[in-house]
């Protein structure tokens, strides 16, 4: 069962991460708003999807018991995800309409720095 687990929030993550890199890339500006959505919308469910994974399979690891200390790695992989997760499904729910500091500043901001934590959290474990 640890081995699927581990399979499956590694290729989760690969792709939360590229799908999340993939739709601030390809945003209205450059593509019909349907394509960003639908890339917004998968990247957000998968992210959820793969927390919800990483805690069931590697808790362990993060959560140890009184008197061990958890790897930083784990720690910075964990917490970069989860807040990233939550940045990027949090996007998916704000207007993307002028917002009185330039158009899509808040849904962009929240879009963007989601995926770049769910990326540069990758890093933390290779």
């Amino acid at each position: 069962m640890y081995t699927v687990l581990q399979d499956t929030h590694k290729i989760v993550g690969y792709t939360s991460a590229t799908l999340g890199l993939a739709t601030c890339i390809l945003n209205p500006a450059f593509v019909e708003k349907d394509i960003h959505e639908t890339l917004g919308m998968a990247a957000a469910l998968s992210s959820g999807f793969n927390i919800g994974v990483g805690l069931l399979n590697y808790s362990g690891r993060i959560f140890t018991p009184k008197g061990e200390k958890p790897r930083m790695s784990d720690l910075l992989h964990a917490t970069m995800s989860i807040v990233g997760s939550i940045l990027m499904i949090t996007a998916t729910g704000v207007e993307a309409e002028d917002d009185g500091f330039g158009q899509n500043f808040a849904h962009a901001t929240l879009g963007i720095a989601g995926a770049s934590l769910m990326a540069s959290a990758i890093f933390f474990q290779w």
